[in-house]
């Protein structure tokens, strides 16, 4: 994939950095059913494009996932957030976007992208943006990131995409008949690709990580929201690309074909 307007990367923010890498590190790696090239915590979560696992600090993002989105203009998108009531924010150098509900997201610029971004890293991994209202949620980013909103049409978590370049950057969505998710404000929730998910939720069980929402079957993907031995919220997912084709969203245009709005990704 290229450097387009989409994910490009994810941060994990911890009271406990080492002991959070060591954990996903665990879990993404071959007891997932995949194949890394290297056991080192630090290169097996690059290689699932995480660019970073830092200590939660006053005055930066609270413990949880951030993702790192690529925008096609900057300074742009700075101006709409804060047009927005929200802010920017320098943290450690990295640049982020502060929503007007305190929500943190990594921003940075395609062509000019950091050396610790991977965009080819991130694979099948994505993100939701959890709100009570996530077609309001998918108009107002798209808005702010000079993208467009696609709402699926019948979804029951209102789930829809922001779309840069004809490719979901990332979703919105409600849970809208999930009374367990431990999510009470707005907040990011990153969805990592696994080969084997009922596997991999018995993994994690036996460790501490909790379970907001058990294995769940849509008509394009089956996933699943846990919370790590630390608090932090986080889901796994398997996609069904080619199921996606037959669904029908609503755009700017109007009413289409999820494939006529939307380029699918290879599987």
């Amino acid at each position: 994939m290229s450097a387009t307007r989409r994910l490009v990367g994810m941060e994990l923010f911890s009271e406990r950095p080492g002991d959070s890498a060591a954990f996903y590190a665990w879990l993404l790696g071959p007891g997932s059913g995949h194949d890394p090239q290297d056991w080192n915590p630090v290169s097996l979560l690059f290689s699932h494009g995480v660019c970073g696992v830092w200590r939660s600090s006053v005055g930066g993002p609270p413990p949880g996932w951030v993702p790192v989105l690529s925008v096609d203009d900057l300074a742009e998108s700075v101006r709409r957030m804060e047009a927005a009531g929200g802010r920017v924010a320098t943290h450690e150098g990295r640049t982020y976007l502060v929503n007007a509900d305190g929500v943190w997201t990594r921003v940075v610029e395609q062509g000019r992208l950091p050396l610790d971004v991977d965009p080819e890293a991130v694979g099948e991994t994505n993100a939701d943006y959890y709100d009570l209202d996530a077609p309001a949620r998918a108009r107002e980013w798209a808005e702010i990131l000079l993208m467009e909103p696609v709402e699926l049409i019948g979804d029951v978590d209102e789930l829809c995409f922001v779309v840069g370049d004809r490719q979901p950057a990332f979703g919105t969505v409600t849970y809208v008949d999930e009374p367990l998710v431990p999510i009470l404000r707005p907040a990011w929730v990153v969805y990592f690709a696994v080969p084997d998910l009922p596997d991999v939720v018995q993994r994690a069980s036996g460790v501490g990580t909790g379970v907001a929402i058990p294995p769940s079957h849509e008509v394009y993907n089956d996933w699943c929201v846990l919370v790590d031995p630390f608090g932090v919220t986080f889901g796994l997912s398997i996609y069904y690309h080619h199921l996606l084709s037959d669904l029908r969203v609503i755009t700017p245009r109007g009413e289409e074909a999820f494939a006529d709005a939307v380029d699918l990704p290879s599987e």
